[in-house]
């Protein structure tokens, strides 16, 4: 599965974060240092995306990072910011 920012949303960076807004603008999301590293990685898989982060914050395990990773990508669905799109056949 890949994810990708939803058609429309904006980003700004602010110094080590970024500002997500919908394209309604009644989503407003501000993106912590991590959340902005996957954020400028999209579109991509959680496996490039967590392998992505690991590389920054090699102390962190492997599994505690793919499991936040997926719980920051479930929320920006669930928010309109990011969708999930078909792998390629």
């Amino acid at each position: 599965m890949t994810y990708a920012a939803t058609e429309g949303v904006s980003a700004e960076r602010s110094a080590d974060h970024i500002i997500v807004l919908d394209q309604q603008g009644e989503v407003l999301r501000t993106l912590n240092a991590v959340g902005a590293l996957v954020w400028e990685q999209l579109p991509a898989t959680i496996d490039d995306l967590v392998d992505h982060v690991a590389q920054q914050y090699p102390a962190v395990g492997r599994e505690r990072l793919a499991a936040d990773v997926g719980r920051f990508l479930d929320e920006l669905v669930a928010k309109g910011l990011v969708e999930e799109l078909d792998a390629p056949s």
